[in-house]
């Protein structure tokens, strides 16, 4: 059996790992993907230039991305074998904390370096819309979706991510979640 520091660095490394890799994913699919305005430029000055860069590129991103997605689900797997129901719920509970936690960080090196609290929550929004459409898109890979399904799939993905991550400071719900006692004390510390 693994250590609970082996747990929690398979976890951590889980969370890392997904989080880089969809967005390498996005990154991907939004420079160098077969539909991808970026693509269709570099192939036509690749067939000026008889090179064939673009390709190249576009292999060795998805090529990292997919690894890191990969190896994602392996320290996935490794952290849940042997363990309990609860206990395989809590190794994805830690993951995806890790990965609010690194987007989280991200937000705050923002505001250290003078970006304003709206500038940040937006960056930190749009990290994880980047890091969900990239993991739709590798889903989608994954069950043999071709290229513009993938990318359709990962921009519907990351979109929706954005787009409901906003719903906890709408109406009744922002008093609760957003704007409520508990911001208004954090604040006051």
């Amino acid at each position: 059996k693994e250590s609970g520091i082996e747990y929690a660095n398979d976890i951590v490394s889980a969370g890392a790992t997904g989080l880089l890799g969809g967005a390498a994913n996005a990154v991907q699919l939004a420079t160098t993907g077969k539909y991808s305005p970026s693509r269709i430029i570099s192939r036509g000055i690749d067939k000026i230039r008889g090179t064939n860069y673009t390709e190249q590129n576009a292999a060795n991103q998805k090529s990292f991305a997919n690894k890191m997605m990969d190896n994602s689900l392996l320290y996935t797997q490794n952290a849940k074998r042997g363990i309990s129901k609860a206990g395989q719920a809590g190794v994805d509970i830690g993951s995806a904390a890790t990965q609010i936690g690194l987007m989280a960080l991200t937000g705050n090196a923002a505001g250290a370096l003078g970006a304003g609290s709206e500038a940040t929550g937006a960056l930190t929004k749009g990290l994880m819309a980047i890091q969900q459409g990239g993991q739709g898109a590798y889903d989608a890979e994954k069950a043999g979706a071709g290229e513009g399904t993938q990318a359709l799939y990962g921009l519907l993905q990351g979109a929706t991510a954005y787009a409901t991550e906003g719903i906890s400071n709408v109406g009744a719900l922002g008093k609760v979640f957003g704007n409520g006692a508990v911001a208004s004390k954090i604040e006051q510390a």
